[in-house]
């Protein structure tokens, strides 16, 4: 944009000296414009982005220790039979507090095992292997039902 940056500068202050201070001790540091602007507006802003951005991938770590073994294909196949119920226990414990639970771990395992083997070889995305999984009369809702419940407009044969 070849505009320059253009700070106005304050006016220096001077303090009148008190004839017991020394010089050397305690003298205010002026910041050029350029360097106020850092200080005070730029490294603060820097700041709170990395602040932001720490608490964001925290959150996104969490999520993938809940559903990363469902983003894709490649991840749901490569699991053993033991590995898939740790994987369904802690998705489980998600939704479930102590008297209740909204995911039946048996059921959930049982299906998600047939699911790795009806899968065809290659990656593929969570969307995908829901179309996959439409397709193959696996699910009792198409995709835009299950996206939106109380999509009147859909006509598909499983609503």
């Amino acid at each position: 944009m070849d505009i320059e940056p253009e700070f106005p500068s304050k006016r220096q202050r001077k303090r009148k000296r008190h004839h017991d201070e020394i010089n050397d001790q305690e003298e205010e540091i002026q910041l050029s414009a350029m360097e106020s602007f850092r200080v005070n507006y730029f490294l603060v802003i820097v700041d709170n982005e990395i602040l932001s951005l720490t608490s964001r991938f925290d959150q996104l770590k969490k999520f993938e220790k809940v559903f990363g073994f469902l983003f894709n294909s490649k991840n749901l196949k490569s699991l053993d039979d033991s590995k898939l119920q740790e994987c369904c226990a802690t998705f489980g414990k998600a939704f479930s507090d102590d008297k209740s639970s909204d995911v039946d771990l048996h059921d959930f395992v049982s299906e998600l095992k047939v699911l790795q083997v009806t899968l065809p070889d290659g990656l593929m995305s969570a969307l995908e292997i829901l179309h996959f999984c439409y397709c193959c009369r696996l699910l009792s809702k198409c995709l835009c039902c299950l996206l939106d419940p109380l999509n009147s407009a859909c006509d598909c044969s499983l609503s």
